[in-house]
C-alpha cells in the first residue's frame, strides 16, 4: 500500500486559516462571561416580568455557569465538547424563545410538560406515590389524570433550529459535537490528529457565549438568522 495523503477537511466556502490559540479562546470566553453577568445585574434584565425575559435570563445564567466550567476542565477534550454541544442546544432555544413571546411560552409549557413526564413515569411504575399531606392516603390514582394533563408535545432541536433558519449550525456544529457526547467517535483518531480537539471545542463554547450575548444585548427586537450566521462566522458556508 503506498502512503496514506493526509488531508484536511473544511465546511465548503471556508478555507484554512490561521486561529486563535486555546489561551486566546479562553480570554475571549472570560470576557464572553463577564459580560453576560454584567447584563443579569441591570434592572431590564433580573426585574422584568416578561416570559421571554425571565426565559432569556434562565439561559444567560446557564451560558455563565458552562462559561466558567470550561477553565475548570480546560485541558479535557471529551467534557468541554459535551458543554459545546449543551451549549449550542441553549442558544437554539433561546434564539427561539426570543422571536416571540408566543415562542417564549410555549417554551415553558413544554419544560413543564418535562417535569410532568418525569413524574409520570415514576408514578406509573410505582417507583413513587403522592399521598395525601393530611390523611396520609395514597391518592396517587386521582393524581395521574391531573398529571397526564400537562404533557404536550415538545418541539425537537432540529425542528427548532429549522424553524429559525439555523439548519446549517445544527448540521454542522450540532451534529459534529453529539459525536463526541454519545461517544460516536471511535474510528476517528487520523482526523483527530490533524486538528487540536480542545482548541475547536472552547472556540465552539466561545462562539455560543457570544451569540448569546447578541440576544441578550438585542432583547427588545428579534436578531435575524442573519445576524447569528455572521457572528458565528458562518455565512460564507453554501446551503439552507
Amino acid at each position: 500500500m503506498g502512503n496514506k495523503k493526509r488531508m484536511s477537511c473544511y465546511p465548503c466556502g471556508m478555507s484554512a486559516r490561521a486561529v486563535p490559540t486555546r489561551d486566546e479562546y479562553h480570554l475571549r470566553i472570560r470576557q464572553n462571561v463577564d459580560a453576560l453577568k454584567a447584563r443579569l445585574n441591570l434592572p431590564s434584565f433580573f426585574a422584568s416580568k416578561q416570559e421571554g425575559d425571565k426565559l432569556l435570563c434562565y439561559f444567560m445564567e446557564r451560558a455563565v455557569q458552562i462559561g466558567e466550567a470550561c477553565f475548570r476542565i480546560s485541558d479535557l477534550q471529551v467534557p468541554l465538547f459535551v458543554l459545546a454541544r449543551v451549549l449550542c442546544e441553549d442558544f437554539f432555544t433561546v434564539y427561539w424563545i426570543s422571536l416571540s413571546e408566543e415562542n417564549a411560552a410555549k417554551y415553558s409549557r413544554a419544560a413543564l410538560s418535562e417535569m410532568a413526564k418525569m413524574m409520570r413515569e415514576n408514578l406509573e411504575n410505582k417507583r413513587a406515590r403522592v399521598r395525601d399531606t393530611s390523611s396520609g392516603e395514597d391518592v396517587t390514582a386521582q393524581f395521574l389524570p391531573e398529571l397526564k394533563r400537562h404533557v404536550s408535545k415538545k418541539k425537537t432541536i432540529k425542528q427548532i433550529a429549522k424553524e429559525s433558519g439555523l439548519s446549517k449550525v445544527y448540521d454542522i456544529v450540532y451534529r459534529y459535537d453529539s459525536l463526541e457526547v454519545h461517544a460516536n467517535t471511535f474510528g476517528l483518531s487520523e482526523l483527530k490528529s490533524e486538528m487540536d480537539g480542545i482548541a475547536v471545542a472552547v472556540s465552539a463554547i466561545n462562539a455560543f457565549l457570544r451569540v448569546i450575548l447578541l440576544v441578550a444585548d438585542n432583547k427588545d427586537r428579534p436578531v435575524t438568522a442573519e445576524e447569528v450566521l455572521s457572528a458565528l462566522n458562518m455565512r460564507p458556508i453554501p446551503g439552507t
